[in-house]
């Protein structure tokens, strides 16, 4: 018995929306595993985000800081603030040309931490390029078999 023209309709709808659902779930776990990688190693995502620019670079002003995670000059005072509670960095007034000017450095405890979160960053793209990345116990597959029907 052929399908009827609503069938047909309600099939390529659900592929369609598989389609653009799979890209999401699976941004959305690796931003979950992501986001646990660095809970773990007792940081914030936003946090690890500065600290992995300052690694790269020995001192950096509050400004370049919040430019290079994307974020607002408040919400970068908010995380150096933390990171300082930790240890994790330190802030400093510029001696040279302009007392206003504050820096940023890492510590060397904020070195170990940001190497560590580094290593389990790491094995995570391993798992995920050798298809061991699991979620909820199950393999995760980031693209269904529905999506080779649409050639991509």
């Amino acid at each position: 018995m052929p399908m009827k023209n609503s069938e047909r309709r309600a099939a390529v709808k659900e592929k369609s929306s598989d389609y653009f659902k799979d890209p999401f779930v699976c941004i959305k776990a690796f931003m979950v595993k992501e986001h646990k990688i660095f809970l773990r190693s007792g940081v914030m995502f936003f946090d690890g985000l500065a600290l992995a620019e300052l690694n790269e670079t020995p001192r950096l002003k509050m400004s370049d800081i919040a430019e290079k995670t994307f974020s607002t000059r408040p919400a970068t005072t908010f995380c150096v603030n933390r990171l300082i509670m930790n240890g994790l960095v330190k802030r400093y007034r510029s001696q040279e040309d302009d007392r206003r000017v504050v820096w940023v450095k890492i510590t060397p405890k904020g070195k170990r931490l940001f190497k560590s979160i580094q290593k389990k960053w790491e094995l995570f793209r391993g798992d995920i390029s050798a298809g061991k990345f699991r979620e909820n116990g199950n393999p995760f597959v980031c693209f269904s078999p529905v999506n080779d029907s649409y050639g991509v």
